[in-house]
């Protein structure tokens, strides 16, 4: 799998997503994108029992959206965002 923002390891049953998007971890179109593809594979994973998602900046977790992301979008953009978002939330589930 390849990820520009996210680290996976296992390790004693765990799986670790290690965001690494500095310096803030903000989201945008191609994080979550990759969000999604950890939690699926960690998903397929028969070795990882449970999933924790960590920062690899030791400061901060994420500061969320990437400031503008939204405002940059039209309604249409802006409703994809969201739509996104929820797939998130569904795989995290």
């Amino acid at each position: 799998m390849d990820l520009k923002y996210i680290d996976l390891e296992i390790k004693d049953r765990l799986g670790y997503i290690w965001l690494n998007r500095a310096p803030y971890n903000d989201f945008d179109d191609e994080f979550l994108d990759e969000i999604i593809q950890a939690h699926h594979y960690m998903a397929a994973k028969d070795d990882a029992w449970g999933v924790l998602l960590c920062s690899r900046n030791e400061k901060y977790f994420s500061n969320g959206m990437e400031p503008d992301y939204l405002l940059q979008k039209d309604v249409e953009g802006r409703a994809a965002v969201f739509a996104k978002l929820f797939e998130l939330m569904k795989v995290m589930y």
